[in-house]
């Protein structure tokens, strides 16, 4: 009995230390270049169109074919597809 009581009090203190051993610390400085900024921000381009050439990186012909609902949902959304995204939603 004295064993078990023991065993037990020693796994609880021991979860307790190496929860406080363990523990990380970050810093809080932020640069001026991470602050949070919006692209609403920016303001309408007002000059002529640009034709812009967005390659598409992502999931390939053969796997659309088989899974044609990865198409629909746009699964996979890379950086070509959030710009497509953003550039139908803008303008």
């Amino acid at each position: 009995m004295r064993l078990i009581l023991f065993l037990v009090g020693f796994m609880v203190t021991m979860s307790v230390v190496g929860q406080t051993l363990g523990r990380t610390v970050t810093e809080d400085y932020t640069a001026g270049f991470e602050k949070p900024g919006s692209v609403y921000e920016i303001p309408e381009y007002m000059g002529e169109p640009v034709p812009v050439a967005i390659l598409s990186i992502g999931v390939s012909e053969e796997i659309l074919a088989q899974y044609p609902e990865l198409g629909d949902y746009r699964v996979g959304l890379g950086l070509s597809n959030i710009t497509v995204a953003f550039m139908e939603e803008t303008f």
